[in-house]
C-alpha cells in the first residue's frame, strides 16, 4: 500500500540487520549484479544493488522528478509531485529502505531506477474490505484522507485507488491466522533506459534476497501501468483480481473518464505468487541468457 504501517517496522525490526547495514554509516555496498548488460547500448552495463539509508535523498529526488510525473494513476489524477512526496511517499521510501529487499539500479553514481519492497502483516486486525468489493470508494477515500492526513483530492484518489486493490490481498492467500508477505510496492526505471528489462531484474534480484532469508512464502503487487500488468504474470505473479478504471467511483463520480490512462492501460490488477516462482521464472532466465 502507498502508506505502510509503522507496525511493520516494530514486527520486522530485525529485518534490516540481515543486510549487515548500519543506519548510522554506509558500509560497503551489497552489489547483487555488478554488470547488468544494456540491450539498447552494446557493451554498456549498469549495476543492481541493495538500497541503503544513505540513498534516500537521491531516491526521493528520483521519485519526484521521474516516477510521480509518469505513473499512470498519479498522472490521471494530476497529482502534485511535491505533495505526494511530502504526504505519502517520503515515509514509504524510509520504510522500504528498512528492508534489505529494496533494490536500486545505478549507471555509475547515477541512480536510474528502483523496486521498493517491504514485509507486510495481514491478520484479524487488518482493515480488509469484503471480497465482493465496493461499488463506490467515496467513504473509503475519506478514511484514507483522515488516517494518512492527505490534504487534496488528487492524492486522496490516487492513494485510495491503489490501496484498495492492495488491501484485498488476504482474500487470495491460503487460510491462516496471519500472513507475512513481501509487498512489491512500486518499480520504476528512468525512461532513457527503457527496453532493457531493468524493472524485471530489480524485482527478481530482490526476490532472491527474500528467498535466502526464508521469512515469507508469498510476494504480491498491484499493477497500475500497462507494462506491469503484462510483466507480473510472466514472473509468476498471478493475476487474482482486477478492476477497470472506468468502474472506479468516488461519491457517485467516475473520475477516470473513459478509463484508458495515458499509457493505454485500462485496469489495475492484484498479483500474487510464491517467492520461489518469482526467483525461478523462465521469463527472467531467458532474459538473462539473452534469448
Amino acid at each position: 500500500m502507498l502508506r505502510p504501517s509503522r507496525l511493520s517496522l516494530s514486527i520486522f525490526g530485525s529485518a534490516r540487520q540481515l543486510s549487515r547495514a548500519s543506519p548510522l554509516q554506509k558500509p560497503g555496498r551489497q552489489v547483487l549484479v555488478p554488470n547488468y548488460p544494456l540491450k539498447t547500448t552494446k557493451g554498456k552495463t549498469v549495476s543492481i544493488e541493495v538500497a541503503e539509508y544513505s540513498d534516500l535523498p537521491m531516491m526521493k529526488q528520483y521519485l519526484k522528478e521521474n516516477f510521480a510525473v509518469e505513473e499512470p494513476v498519479m498522472v490521471a489524477n494530476k497529482c502534485s509531485p511535491k505533495r505526494l512526496l511530502d504526504e505519502v511517499l517520503s515515509d514509504l521510501l524510509e520504510v522500504c529502505v528498512h528492508f534489505p529487499y529494496t533494490t536500486l539500479a545505478f549507471d555509475g553514481d547515477q541512480m536510474i531506477g528502483y523496486n521498493l519492497v517491504w514485509l507486510e502483516l495481514f491478520d484479524k486486525n487488518s482493515n480488509t474490505p469484503p471480497k465482493e468489493g465496493y461499488t463506490d470508494l467515496g467513504d473509503l477515500s475519506k478514511q484514507y484522507a483522515k488516517n494518512i492526513r492527505l490534504s487534496e483530492q488528487p492524492e486522496i484518489r490516487t492513494v485510495t485507488t491503489i490501496n484498495y486493490a492492495a488491501s484485498l490481498c488476504p482474500h487470495f492467500l491460503p487460510p491462516a491466522e496471519r500472513h507475512v508477505v513481501a509487498h512489491g510496492e512500486m518499480g520504476s526505471v528512468n525512461k532513457k533506459y527503457n527496453g532493457n528489462h531493468l524493472v524485471t531484474a530489480l524485482i527478481v534480484e530482490g526476490a532472491k534476497e527474500i528467498l535466502k532469508d526464508n521469512l515469507v512464502q508469498y510476494y504480491y503487487a498491484t499493477a497500475t501501468a500497462a507494462a506491469t500488468v503484462h510483466m507480473n504474470p510472466l514472473l509468476g505473479l498471478h493475476e487474482v483480481w482486477s478492476m477497470k478504471y472506468k468502474d472506479y467511483k468516488f461519491d457517485g463520480q467516475q473520475i477516470y473518464g473513459d478509463g484508458v490512462l495515458h499509457d493505454g492501460n485500462d485496469r489495475i490488477t492484484l498479483n500474487i505468487g510464491k517467492i520461489e516462482d518469482v526467483v525461478n521464472s523462465e521469463y527472467y532466465a531467458k532474459l538473462s541468457e539473452g534469448k
